[in-house]
C-alpha cells in the first residue's frame, strides 16, 4: 500500500488550519485583574481600634488572548485599618513597578482571489507588532468596609467591598496612547483605571495568638467602554477577576497569597504586612 507523501496532506493541513481559531491581540491594564492586594484589618479579638500597615508584595502573571504576554511587579503601599463596633475599615494607597513582556503578534490574511481551496492560497500581512519588554509604573489609592461576625477562637467578614482607582505611567501605556486602533483588536487608550469588588473573609486564632484566614473576592473593571477601541466586538465587556487569598498573621507580621483569575488576564501575588502602629 502506497503511504501518503507530505504534499498529498498539505491541502488538509491547510484546511484544518484556517479552522484553528486566530490569536487576538487585546492590549489591556497592566493591572487588569491584579488591583487590590490583600489588607490586613486586626481581629475583634485583637482588641485594637486602629492599625498602621506598610504592604510589600510580588507579583507575576499573563495577560492578552490566550495569556501570550508576561506581566511582573513590585509594590509598595501603605494602609491604615479601623474596627468599628460591626464594621471594618482600611484606606491607604501606594505605588508600583513592573514590565509589561509582549509577544510577537502577526496578523495574516489569504487572498482567495486564487480559487482557495482548490489551489494555494496568498498569504498578506496586515499587522505586526514585534515582541517588546516595555517598563510601566502606577500610583493607587485603595480602600474598603465590611461587615464582622466574631465567634469562637475567629471571626467571619461575610460581605465586604473594596475600591481601587490607579494612575499608569511609562513605556506600555505610551505604547498603547501612540498605536494606531487599526493595529491591535482592543486597545486600552486610558492611563485610570477603577476597581469595584465584593468580598467575604474567614479567619480562626490558635491557642498561640496566630491568625489564619482564607478570603474569596469577585471584582469588575468600571471603566466605560468609551476607554477602549472597537468596543462593538461582542462578549469582551465587562471585564471582571475572581481572587482567592490565603493568609496568616504572627502579631505584627502578615504573610498572604493571592490568585486572581480575569478576562484575559491572570496573576499570582505575595507579600507581606507589618503592622507599624495602632
Amino acid at each position: 500500500m502506497r503511504r501518503p507523501s507530505f504534499l498529498n496532506l498539505l491541502p488538509l493541513l491547510i484546511f484544518l488550519g484556517g479552522c484553528i481559531e486566530p490569536r487576538h491581540e487585546y492590549l489591556l491594564s497592566p493591572n487588569n485583574a491584579s488591583t487590590i492586594p490583600y489588607q490586613p484589618i486586626p481581629m475583634v479579638s485583637d482588641s485594637l481600634p486602629a492599625g498602621h500597615y506598610l504592604n510589600f508584595w510580588l507579583g507575576t502573571g499573563s495577560a492578552n488572548d490566550q495569556g501570550v504576554d508576561n506581566v511582573s511587579a513590585f509594590s509598595l503601599s501603605y494602609h491604615r485599618s479601623h474596627n468599628l463596633s460591626s464594621f471594618q475599615a482600611f484606606y491607604g494607597g501606594g505605588i508600583r513597578i513592573g514590565s509589561y513582556n509582549m509577544a510577537d503578534y502577526l496578523k495574516t490574511k489569504y487572498n482567495d482571489s486564487y480559487g482557495y481551496p482548490f489551489t494555494m492560497p496568498m498569504y498578506d500581512t496586515v499587522v505586526h507588532i514585534p515582541p517588546a519588554n516595555d517598563f510601566y509604573g502606577e500610583f493607587d489609592i485603595h480602600g474598603g468596609i465590611n461587615v464582622v461576625l466574631p465567634f469562637d477562637k475567629g471571626e467571619w467578614r461575610p460581605i465586604g467591598i473594596e475600591m481601587a482607582a490607579e494612575k499608569e505611567f511609562g513605556q506600555y501605556y505610551q505604547f498603547r496612547k501612540n498605536l494606531p486602533d487599526t493595529m491591535a483588536d482592543i486597545i486600552f487608550k486610558n492611563n485610570l483605571t477603577a476597581t469595584l469588588g465584593i468580598y467575604t473573609d474567614i479567619m480562626g486564632k490558635t491557642s498561640r495568638g496566630i491568625e489564619f484566614g482564607y478570603k474569596v473576592g469577585y471584582g469588575i473593571q468600571l471603566n466605560s467602554t468609551g476607554d477602549f477601541t472597537k468596543v462593538q466586538q461582542s462578549g469582551f465587556f465587562p471585564l471582571t477577576y475572581l481572587s482567592q487569598t490565603f493568609h496568616l498573621t504572627d502579631h505584627r507580621l502578615t504573610w498572604f497569597i493571592q490568585l486572581n483569575i480575569g478576562i484575559y488576564a491572570s496573576s499570582l501575588q505575595t507579600g507581606f504586612s507589618y503592622r507599624i502602629g495602632k
